[in-house]
């Protein structure tokens, strides 16, 4: 799905949360920041008066945090998922947004907000947020249906990556000759001091759209 431009943006914001004041964009790589000032609505209202992370932006469902929130209190949003792999064709992010289906299922399950996810394979997974370790050993535990169809929800966690970090030991100098190459002077054959092989992971650093 395309993303929209500002003028785009500013317009739904309108229509669907309230008056728009001012509206920044800001991409990080294939999401969007969207920071909006405005006078809220009823309609929003209610989402927020509900405790759900998410609100319906035109066609699509996003999710939203306050203005002041830094990254790793938008994070802390995503410490306990739930994912359902492959789900029935009419799972989607669309479908439960409908105020019947957020009723009936997604508040009892506590589902806080839920992001619709295409794989390279052509195959979709649907991403369940929760607010506790309680609410999401909840929906694992428990048995849930779609239309008469069974999800298999199992615990989903973010990908972290690993970077190796050569850490290169320590020399003491001699004079203008450090250590190392005085024993390679006088000891040619001997091999090579050995890095310290250590790894270092690094900390992994989205909106807010599905």
């Amino acid at each position: 799905m395309s993303q929209p431009s500002g003028r785009i943006l500013h317009y739904r914001l309108s229509k669907g949360w309230g008056n728009v004041i001012s509206v920044t964009v800001k991409k990080q790589k294939k999401y969007k920041t969207v920071r909006c000032k405005l006078e809220i609505m009823h309609a929003f209202d209610t989402w927020e008066r509900d405790h759900l992370w998410i609100a319906p932006l035109g066609p699509v469902v996003v999710r939203w945090f306050p203005a002041s929130w830094s990254l790793k209190e938008r994070k802390e949003r995503e410490r306990f998922q739930a994912v359902v792999q492959g789900p029935p064709d009419s799972f989607t992010a669309e479908a439960l947004a409908v105020k019947e289906h957020l009723t009936n299922f997604v508040n009892p399950l506590h589902i806080k907000a839920f992001k619709e996810v295409k794989n390279p394979d052509g195959t979709r997974k649907m991403i369940a947020y929760f607010e506790s370790w309680e609410d999401l050993q909840n929906i694992l535990s428990k048995e849930s249906f779609w239309n008469g169809a069974k999800l298999s929800w199992c615990r989903h966690t973010v990908p972290s990556f690993i970077t190796r970090r050569k850490v290169v030991s320590g020399l003491i100098p001699i004079g203008k000759m450090n250590l190392t190459s005085r024993i390679k002077a006088h000891l040619p054959n001997v091999p090579k001091l050995a890095q310290d092989p250590r790894q270092v992971l690094l900390p992994l650093d989205q909106i807010v759209s599905p």
